[in-house]
C-alpha cells in the first residue's frame, strides 16, 4: 500500500500505524514505507470502504469538524475507543454525533503480520541478548554476557510481511 492521497484517509491509515507501532517515537508520526507494505490488502479495502462510506453518512459534520485529515485520524480513534478522538475535540454536538457515528462500525484492528519483541543490544552493537532478570528493576543496566558491555532494550521487529528475520540473541 501507498500512503493514500485522500487526507481522510491518510488520517486514518496513519493513526492506524500509529496505534500498531509498539515504537512510534515522539512528535508528528510518519507511515513509513515498510510499515505501509505489510498493511495486508484485505484490511486496505475495508478501511477504504468504511472511510467513504463514514464521510458520506456525516457530511454535515465532518464540515463543523476538523480538516479532512484530522476527521480521518479522529475516526479511528473514535471507532476503536482509543480515548481520543471526536468527542474532545471541542466541536460540540457534531463532534458527539461524529463519536456516535464511529462507534457504529466496530472496532478494525491492524495485524501486520509477524510481532515485536523487547530484545536488549550491548552498547559496543555485535550482540543480542535477553537477559533472564529483565523483568527485575533496574533491567536496563544488564551487561552483555557475550562481551560484558551494558545492554539496552530495544524494541525489534521479527516475523514476516516485508522485513527480514532477526538472528536469534546469543545463548
Amino acid at each position: 500500500m501507498k500512503l493514500p492521497s485522500d487526507p481522510f484517509l491518510r488520517g486514518y491509515v496513519t493513526a492506524a500505524l500509529w496505534t500498531t507501532d509498539p515504537s512510534p517515537g515522539s512528535g508528528e508520526y510518519h507511515a513509513t514505507p515498510d510499515m505501509l507494505a505489510r498493511i495486508p490488502e484485505d484490511w486496505e479495502k475495508e478501511a477504504v470502504a468504511d472511510c467513504d462510506d463514514f464521510q458520506q453518512a456525516n457530511e454535515e459534520d465532518l464540515a463543523n469538524a476538523g480538516d479532512d485529515e484530522r476527521n480521518g485520524v479522529d475516526f479511528w480513534l473514535t471507532r476503536n475507543g482509543h480515548g481520543a478522538g471526536f468527542w474532545d475535540r471541542g466541536y460540540g454536538d457534531a463532534g458527539k454525533r461524529l463519536s456516535k457515528a464511529a462507534k457504529v462500525y466496530g472496532s478494525h484492528d491492524l495485524s501486520l503480520g509477524g510481532w515485536w519483541r523487547l530484545e536488549y543490544r550491548c552498547q559496543c552493537g555485535c550482540h543480542w541478548t535477553r537477559p533472564e532478570d529483565a523483568d527485575a528493576p533496574g533491567f536496563g543496566e544488564d551487561t552483555c554476557d557475550v562481551c560484558g558491555a551494558k545492554c539496552e532494550s530495544v524494541n525489534r521487529w521479527t516475523g514476516s510481511g516485508g522485513m527480514e528475520p532477526i538472528e536469534e540473541p546469543a545463548e
